[in-house]
């Protein structure tokens, strides 16, 4: 499978911009919270997730705000590619991108909030997460 990468928000094409609000504004997508919430009301502290060889497809978002060393994390990614085990290598990339990109060195404690309400959902998040927070050092 190809590579994730990510690409600021503010660097977006058009055409990577307007793929991203059709699939944030899905039904699917209704009342996604964190990264997909954070979309619409600002243009910092956000990225989005592309594969390597098909960057026109955006897969997730990004963001982060706060102090560099005590960051506010999350991550949203589309539904269409959930189930595809996917997430690791989400996190691996936003990881990368937070730290040699944004400036990021640690992050703070984070909620786990899949916007799919099932146990299996929460517990993936849950194992996304606990991956994720090996990257950085995080603070109570």
């Amino acid at each position: 499978m190809a590579q994730l990468i990510f690409v600021d928000k503010l660097a977006l094409s058009s055409r990577q911009a307007h793929y991203l609000g059709a699939r944030l504004s899905a039904p699917e997508h209704k009342g996604a919270q964190g990264a997909a919430a954070a979309w619409s009301k600002r243009d910092t502290g956000l990225a989005v997730a592309v594969f390597e060889d098909n960057p026109d497809e955006p897969v997730g978002i990004g963001a982060w705000s706060g102090p560099s060393d005590n960051a506010s994390v999350a991550w949203w990614l589309d539904r269409r590619f959930r189930n595809q085990r996917l997430g690791y290598g989400l996190v691996d990339a936003f990881a990368n991108y937070l730290k040699t990109k944004a400036g990021v060195t640690g992050i703070t404690a984070m909620p786990i909030v899949p916007d799919e309400g099932t146990n299996a959902a929460h517990e993936a998040a849950t194992k996304v997460a606990k991956h994720f927070r090996r990257h950085f050092p995080f603070k109570r």
